[in-house]
């Protein structure tokens, strides 16, 4: 099994051309152009528009893109690439890795390819 999430750019006004349920379907069939079997495998799909993740977020714009982390998010407090449930890693900007942006990004992809291999050779 793998939880594939996508940050996919879209119209940040309340009334696209296009209504949320074509979005959602122009993205799974972008994500399907590139994986294999996706359609037929999928086991739930959680969809939420631009505005109203930035909503969510309270960005008073309804842009849903946020780069800022506060000091419970840095250093030793960033959460661990691995978790407490088998087979289920966490990699981008919400653990591992350090830096910003590309970099760690970079890092924390680094370290969740490490502990995938760890966990493959260790029963």
């Amino acid at each position: 099994a793998q939880l594939i999430v996508a940050s996919i750019y879209g119209p940040t006004r309340p009334d696209p051309t296009d209504p949320p349920e074509v979005w959602r379907e122009r993205s799974l069939d972008a994500l399907a152009s590139i994986i294999p079997g996706l359609r037929d495998a999928i086991v739930f799909v959680e969809f939420a528009s631009v505005p109203t993740v930035g909503q969510w977020m309270g960005k008073s714009s309804n842009a849903a893109i946020c780069n800022a982390q506060v000091p419970s998010q840095v250093g030793n407090e960033r959460l661990p690439v691995t978790t407490p449930m088998r087979g289920l890693f966490i990699c981008g900007d919400g653990a591992g890795g350090h830096g910003i942006g590309t970099e760690m990004a970079a890092r924390s992809a680094m370290e969740t390819a490490a502990a995938i291999e760890a966990a493959r050779v260790t029963p």
